[in-house]
């Protein structure tokens, strides 16, 4: 009949108009009118902050499955798996189709520096009872930045683990996280070794690796040190926060910066 967007935020902190929005699922109206498009719904797409860490996803679901409504919903979620039962599963199970996208920028204690404070292991485990469970993942997704400007080996090979795809974005926001800002000379640096990595990668890795590159030239003359100062600034401020060195786990960044 045609298509209503609901947005479904998942924490406390979103403002509009100078004024705190209500979580959606403490609000009665949007209940009552979630509970009257019940019969039409075809597709929901849970994003985040975290979907799986709201308890009322899941009473979303339960509704439309005592309605009677789920062998007629896609799903699709975007999620980093930073939690997943068995009960969530089982909650899936009844639903025409489950589409999930998990994110993880980087991997091993890469992974714990930028997703602090989550587990590698965790994340790791989660993936394996997925696997166990038969749910299927759709993609791997990983956003390319400053942090994990090399990040796709090491995703690809993850993905290809799990037997399952990738899906890479460019991150724009907030800027000192943006490769575009960065000095040209760090640019060419980023392209030769994305060169390198390319003639040894299998086949159907080779196209991501250029993609990254034609990204990194066309944005050869965005340059902006204010950022990269900035993403010095706010890793070293990280860093006295939370007792890590990114410089030491993330030297192949700190060595591009340095240079």
């Amino acid at each position: 009949k045609g298509k209503i967007t609901y947005k479904m935020g998942t924490g406390r902190d979103i403002i509009q108009n100078n004024e705190p929005v209500t979580p959606w699922w403490e609000s009665d109206k949007w209940w009552k009118e979630f509970e009257m498009i019940m019969p039409d719904i075809r597709y929901i797409y849970f994003t985040g902050g975290e979907p799986l860490l709201v308890p009322a996803m899941g009473q979303c679901l339960d509704k439309l499955i005592e309605g009677g409504h789920a062998k007629h919903i896609e799903l699709r979620y975007d999620t980093n798996l930073s939690v997943i039962n068995k009960k969530i599963i089982d909650r899936w199970k009844p639903f025409k189709k489950l589409w999930l996208q998990v994110s993880v920028d980087e991997t091993e204690e890469r992974y714990e520096l930028i997703r602090n404070p989550g587990k590698y292991s965790n994340f790791i485990e989660n993936l394996k009872t997925l696997k166990r469970e038969g749910v299927e993942i759709d993609h791997l997704t990983s956003c390319i930045g400053i942090a994990s400007p090399y990040s796709m080996k090491r995703v690809m090979e993850l993905a290809d683990y799990f037997q399952t795809n990738t899906y890479f974005r460019f991150l724009e926001g907030p800027g000192w996280l943006n490769v575009k800002y960065l000095p040209k000379n760090a640019k060419r640096e980023m392209i030769r070794t994305l060169t390198i990595m390319k003639l040894s990668a299998p086949n159907h890795h080779k196209n991501y690796y250029q993609t990254e590159i034609n990204h990194l030239r066309n944005y050869m003359d965005s340059v902006d040190m204010r950022m990269v100062h900035k993403f010095v600034w706010v890793m070293d401020q990280l860093d006295d926060l939370r007792g890590l060195d990114w410089k030491k786990t993330l030297p192949d960044v700190y060595e591009l910066l340095k240079n």
